[in-house]
């Protein structure tokens, strides 16, 4: 009976490896997803703007396009769940959560930074020039500052100002950082 126990134990932590697996495969599945969206956003956005890009090609080119297919229909899953070992499992259990985090590469410029943070921005004009007006702010003071030092160097509502920089810190990687020294400071994260 004790050994029945102690198995049924051991099938019921693979099984709890496995879904911590799936669920990390799918946490980083999601990320791929909304990076691959703000790509497809940004072509999109380029190529309304770029109407002439069709004139300019020949017309004898040709341009075919392969779609890349998935089928489930050919995988074995059988001989997926072998190669996987129990000790395996266990061990990546115990280390912390990994997950897939870009560091933002220090940029020499305002614009460089810009063009990387506006892919996650809202549409919303008034949203983005607020946004800009902060970052702007922030990259010239690299020391950082305090939420009323940049309501007053942009002239941007408390409210908007303090929404748009907590947009820039929860974003993943994070754009601005927070730090507490006698107050809140806010700087680049470069």
């Amino acid at each position: 009976m004790q050994e029945k126990l102690q198995k049924l134990n051991l099938l019921f932590q693979e099984i709890k490896c496995k879904l911590t697996k799936i669920q990390n495969i799918t946490t980083d599945l999601k990320h791929f997803n909304t990076k691959m969206n703000a790509l497809l956003q940004a072509l999109d956005a380029y190529s309304s703007e770029d109407k002439q890009a069709e004139i300019l090609l020949p017309e004898n080119l040709d341009v075919s396009v392969e779609r890349l297919e998935l089928s489930t229909s050919n995988i074995d899953f059988t001989s997926l769940n072998n190669n996987i070992s129990f000790s395996e499992c266990l061990y990546d259990s115990k280390k912390e959560k990994s997950t897939i985090k870009q560091q933002i590469t220090k940029k020499s410029t305002l614009e460089e930074i810009w063009t990387e943070i506006i892919l996650f921005l809202p549409d919303n004009k008034l949203y983005r020039t607020n946004a800009y007006k902060i970052v702007k702010c922030l990259y010239e003071n690299r020391n950082g500052l305090t939420v009323e030092i940049i309501i007053k160097n942009t002239g941007v509502a408390k409210y908007r100002c303090i929404d748009t920089l907590n947009h820039l810190i929860k974003n993943d990687p994070p754009f601005v950082k927070k730090v507490f020294e006698k107050a809140f400071i806010y700087m680049l994260n470069l």
